[in-house]
């Protein structure tokens, strides 16, 4: 019985190291650095690119200039009129206070 119960124990013991060899193997691996140098001969990579001078952007030439120009000035024209045009009523209360005044004035020198 001695035999066997040693024979027992050996062999727990057996299993208990080849766990524990397992758990720090595991360990290792988990927290190892590992360290890859390549080598490779040198190499040079030469690329050419088709280049394009850069083109002027796009303006109109003086006779669209000048178009828009008149154009534009007609238009503002225009507003100046529009807006003579709609204060009329001043202009016609200033045309009535001036022959008002003449009229009182006419009867001043004819009195």
């Amino acid at each position: 019985m001695a035999d066997v119960e040693n024979e027992l124990l050996v062999k727990q013991e057996y299993a208990d190291n080849s766990k524990l060899n397992t758990m720090e193997l595991a360990h290792d691996v988990s927290y190892s650095t590992v360290s890859i140098s390549i080598y490779q001969k040198e190499t040079t990579k030469k690329e050419a690119y088709a280049y394009a001078l850069p083109s002027e952007p796009y303006t109109p030439n003086f006779g669209s200039k000048f178009i828009t120009a008149i154009s534009d000035g007609a238009s503002v024209f225009g507003e100046i009129i529009l807006f003579f045009v709609k204060l009329w009523p001043i202009a016609l209360l200033i045309a009535g206070i001036i022959v008002l005044i003449k009229l009182v004035l006419r009867q001043k020198w004819f009195a």
